[in-house]
């Protein structure tokens, strides 16, 4: 009953714009919207009284249309916001690090992720190895200047050959 009476208004409705659109082209356009307007009232007003009468006879039809809402009390407070992401970082420069000599690395002066300076000491390498090797070189640079020397007295005497001297002055420089 409810779907038939809201048919009728619609087709009251749809027959009074076909019949104002029909009309002849000497009527006012005024009058025409004055008309309209008229009859969208009345209907408004047969909607609501149809309505009113639903909700006597059936509240549950309001019902379906209301919404309980709730609400907090808005207070002031810390505001956190974090936004966890994921990517890469790529460095504006690149950096090449090595050592002078090769060796174990005895000890570290700095962490990942540390700031560090051009010139800054990062690792000590045990240096064992290189200070023998050093001190075996020394040895080699007396030897061959103190046989050097006596090619030398003996070259400067006329002794010996030049092959000799030549030999002893090329190691002593050499080391």
């Amino acid at each position: 009953m409810k779907t038939n009476s809201y048919l009728n208004i619609l087709f009251a409705v749809a027959v009074a714009a076909l019949i104002a659109s029909c009309s002849s082209a000497s009527k006012d356009k005024t009058a025409q919207l004055a008309e309209l307007k008229k009859q969208q009232t009345e209907i408004s007003g047969e909607i609501q009284k149809l309505e009113a009468e639903l909700a006597n006879t059936n509240p549950q039809v309001t019902k379906a249309r209301t919404k309980e809402v709730g609400f907090t009390e808005v207070k002031p407070g810390k505001f956190d916001y974090f936004i966890q992401t994921q990517g890469s970082v790529e460095a504006i420069d690149n950096i090449m690090l090595s050592a002078k000599s090769p060796g174990i690395i005895s000890q570290v002066y700095s962490r990942e992720g540390d700031v560090v300076k051009k010139g800054q000491t990062l690792a000590q390498i045990d240096n064992s190895l290189i200070v023998r090797n050093v001190d075996e070189l020394k040895s080699s640079i007396e030897l061959a200047t103190t046989v050097y020397n006596r090619q030398k007295n003996l070259w400067d005497q006329k002794i010996g050959t030049e092959v000799q001297y030549l030999q002893a002055k090329n190691n002593k420089e050499n080391l």
